[in-house]
């Protein structure tokens, strides 16, 4: 609110377009346009948080708050950047923006070289990745509760199967908890933080990816999964039909219904099956951001 103006005044600073990459307008005394690129999808979600719950505190402020900050200096020549439809469609909902003033710029996403791990270094076991860090909207506690279903209906099956979360296991105390009341702790194979190169190679070693979760801008696991041809199974939201509607080898999944994942997990476990990699477009959004800063500096 202050600081932004500050420095312009002390450096003697008139700009010609403000660009926020913080989801947030400023505060500018001249009458300037500014360009926002929204990536923020917490404030649009309908999801409703327990502010008495200790977990749900911060995304009940970031909900209840954060949009004040996104619109505090929001007028007619403000326009704003968003990376799929239904962000878009949520945004216009939420605040008062002229429809033409949001823009959709899908990310450029460039994909490095995809390396197969040797199944056997994994053994012979069905693999499952789920790339995603431990905040409650990740929802890893559906594959939890899934996998304690289909131990339940078939505890031979749930024997083979192992889950690869990217964090380390003290980092979700709440799920290791859940994890070891449910006996399923050979099942979850904490990764940790892996290089980018890494989790790539792992992809066409995994039966399939699982991303259960239910708030998300634009999910790059998704489609760093669908350009390796391996299945996907996700939570049937706007915003994974933008990202990866068209993919042939996704299965769209309520995101609250366990044993509707437990029913997709064990139909993945029957045979391995491998799709054509998802095509990336080739057209940079980056050159159709600039030609928008163009336009409004």
């Amino acid at each position: 609110m202050y600081g932004l103006q500050r420095w312009v005044d002390a450096n003697h600073k008139k700009p010609d377009l403000i660009i926020s990459f913080q989801n947030t307008t400023v505060k500018c005394k001249y009458d300037i346009s500014q360009l926002v690129y929204y990536h923020q999808p917490l404030p649009l979600s309908q999801h409703h948080w327990n502010v008495f719950k200790r977990t749900e505190l911060l995304y009940f402020l970031y909900k209840k708050f954060y949009s004040y900050f996104v619109s505090a200096y929001m007028n007619s020549k403000t326009h704003v950047v968003v990376q799929i439809p239904s962000i878009k469609k949520e945004f216009l909902k939420k605040f008062s923006i002229d429809e033409s003033h949001v823009h959709v710029l899908r990310p450029d996403i460039v994909l490095p070289k995809y390396y197969s791990k040797n199944i056997e270094e994994l053994d012979a076991d069905i693999h499952f990745i789920y790339p995603a860090t431990p905040i409650i909207y990740k929802n890893h506690i559906r594959i939890i509760e899934a996998l304690h279903l289909i131990n339940e209906v078939n505890p031979n099956l749930l024997s083979k199967i192992r889950v690869h979360f990217t964090f380390e296991a003290k980092k979700s105390r709440n799920l290791v908890r859940q994890i070891n009341k449910y006996g399923l702790s050979n099942n979850i194979i904490f990764e940790g933080v892996l290089a980018y190169q890494a989790l790539l190679s792992l992809y066409k070693s995994m039966r399939a990816l699982l991303f259960p979760s239910f708030i998300e801008s634009f999910g790059l696991p998704l489609i760093e999964a669908a350009s390796a041809g391996i299945p996907i199974v996700v939570s049937d939201l706007p915003y994974s039909r933008d990202v990866i509607g068209e993919y042939e080898g996704v299965s769209f999944v309520g995101a609250y219904e366990t044993e509707d994942w437990a029913n997709a997990i064990m139909k993945l476990c029957e045979q391995r099956k491998v799709y054509s990699p998802f095509a990336l477009s080739q057209e940079s959004s980056w050159v159709s951001f600039f030609e928008l800063v163009n336009q409004l500096k």
